[in-house]
């Protein structure tokens, strides 16, 4: 006879009254919210892909892995999981039921612990399972012999199965290095083909038919070895476009291959010698070239923003190359040069819609960071040259982008939102986009929506390389009251990049709330360190509801600030 419920941890799942309870108390689920949850309770102990989920919950309907992690979290609230305890993410893999579950028929409530189908992986259970019977006890020593021998396999190189690939668009990572000697001690050129990749990562990212990785989350590879099933396995990238780049006075060599990862086979590859002057038609050809080889729809809009060229002085389009790469290391220093970087570049080109761009955002990193003397001002020139951006070139996402971000820290919510769309609509796959919108919700107090736009984010940049992002999904987290996770979120910032000082102000406001005292008091010691004249009663001006600030207020006072 089947089960019409089941027991785990202290919550019962009825299937007859498809309902949670918890020690007898209704525990309300939506309903996917609820078939996500009965379809982990079934194979518990079980890593479950998210393609298993998506079937099981949502028979022959498409939905995003938005639905999915939605409900994820909303489980993790019903179950009261934060941190998670019952409910793990296993990375790149799926989602796992940790715990003993104890099936219950109509004419038995008393049923032993269910035996998982495949081994669990070495995480222990919270409670403690229920004495064994005989038949169970023999179904679990031939699962340890399975383990046992899978273990062996793996061991000597027979069972190492890749991840699995959820349902979706294919996923490209591009990585080019300078002279093809990954690992050389020639860096003379490596912002070049460090600017190669991203400016092909930007081509590729504006057909809506692949799945593109931000240059940034590929940052620990640029220089070290690497193989494509190391990708595959690290960041769940099925294809991976890669060569050497070398620069020769107005000359450009270029080596290029397409390898799937998952089959380890080249795909495509090819050479090209090209003038300087000739880059972007070189971009253009690569990403068609990829495009064609994935066989991905692509529309006429998306062709004509493909083969648009932004610059035809490569002088100027060299500066933009160098003074990005100043620009993300995030120092007072490296802003600076940046800024000289991209102003030259404006002055070669006055119709460069991309220098304006970096020139505008290194004025906001003065204002966002406390490297200016008065932000105000700083805010101004951000608004002044992305709004030149966007007059220059429409069909740039970066000056719309730069312009949310401004718009913001000035409480323009309705504009803020607006331009994010705007910049996510001419590139669907710029992780930039995603977290600048998802920044927006967290400030215009859409914190829900927000989490799930950062989730969307993590599609594009695995690694989670931007500190401020970070920042702001800590932010998020910290308003749902998941302030385990907070923590976690904000460390994780201030490893990226420790100058940003939200950072350490969440941390300190996430602490006191978990009642640590002595972490919440080095995180306010750092606060007080980078901004010597903190006042908690005036921080967060920035929220739209006034009860976020209130509580981000209280619980930094409870921090010692």
């Amino acid at each position: 006879m089947s089960a019409t419920a089941f027991r785990f941890d202290q919550y019962t799942l009825d299937l007859s009254r498809a309902s949670l309870r918890r020690d007898g108390e209704a525990v309300e689920l939506r309903p996917k919210t609820f078939d996500v949850l009965h379809y982990l309770v079934e194979n518990a102990g079980r890593v479950v892909s998210k393609d298993e989920i998506f079937a099981a919950a949502w028979p022959n309907v498409t939905v995003t892995d938005d639905s999915l992690v939605q409900c994820i979290r909303e489980l993790r609230q019903a179950l009261q999981d934060d941190p998670p305890r019952l409910i793990k993410t296993i990375p790149r893999r799926g989602y796992m039921l940790d715990a003993p579950v104890t099936p219950i028929t109509a004419t038995n409530d008393t049923a032993p612990p269910a035996t998982p189908g495949t081994p669990p992986l070495p995480i222990p259970a919270a409670p403690k399972p229920p004495r064994p019977t005989r038949m169970w006890a023999i179904g679990a020593a031939v699962a340890l012999l399975v383990a046992g021998v899978m273990a062996t396999a793996w061991m000597i190189g027979f069972h190492r199965q890749p991840p699995p690939q959820s349902a979706g668009p294919p996923s490209v990572a591009v990585l080019f290095s300078a002279s093809g000697d990954v690992g050389g001690n020639d860096r003379t050129y490596d912002y070049f083909s460090d600017g190669l990749s991203d400016e092909v990562v930007t081509a590729l990212g504006r057909f809506s038919g692949l799945r593109v990785l931000a240059s940034s989350s590929l940052h620990v590879y640029r220089r070290t070895p690497w193989e494509p099933q190391q990708l595959w396995r690290d960041l769940g990238v099925r294809y991976i476009l890669d060569g050497g780049v070398r620069r020769s006075g107005d000359r450009l060599r270029v080596n290029a291959r397409l390898t799937d990862a998952a089959q380890r086979m080249l795909l495509w590859s090819d050479s090209y010698d090209e003038e300087i002057k000739d880059v972007f038609a070189l971009q253009d050809r690569l990403a068609r070239s990829i495009v064609g080889r994935l066989a991905v729809r692509i529309s006429r809009i998306e062709q004509e923003r493909v083969a648009a060229k932004p610059t035809s002085n490569m002088e100027a389009y060299d500066y933009v190359l160098r003074g990005r790469e100043r620009l993300a290391r995030i120092t007072r220093a490296d802003n600076l040069e940046a800024r000289r970087l991209f102003r030259i570049a404006t002055e070669l080109d006055s119709r460069y819609a991309a220098a304006f761009v970096g020139l505008g955002h290194s004025h906001l990193n003065d204002a966002l960071y406390g490297w200016s003397e008065r932000p105000s001002e700083s805010l101004r020139l951000g608004y002044e040259f992305g709004h030149r951006a966007a007059n220059i070139d429409n069909n740039d996402p970066g000056g719309h982008l730069l312009l949310a971000n401004v718009y913001v820290v000035n409480r323009e919510y309705a504009l803020a939102l607006a331009e994010a769309d705007r910049g996510l609509e001419l590139n669907p796959n710029d992780a930039d986009g995603h977290a600048t919108r998802a920044a927006v919700l967290v400030w215009s107090g859409r914190i829900k929506e927000a989490i799930a736009a950062f989730d969307a984010a993590a599609q594009f940049d695995p690694s989670h390389s931007r500190p401020r992002s970070l920042a702001h999904l800590g932010v998020a987290y910290f308003l749902e009251g998941q302030y385990g996770e907070a923590v976690r979120v904000f460390e994780l910032s201030i490893g990226r990049n420790p100058e940003f000082g939200l950072a350490y102000v969440g941390l300190a406001a996430a602490y006191g709330e978990l009642g640590k005292s002595a972490e919440a008091a080095r995180a306010a010691k750092m606060v007080r360190r980078n901004d010597p004249f903190f006042a908690s009663a005036s921080f967060g001006t920035q929220f739209a509801q006034e009860q976020h600030r209130m509580r981000m207020v209280e619980s930094l006072k409870r921090a010692g600030l």
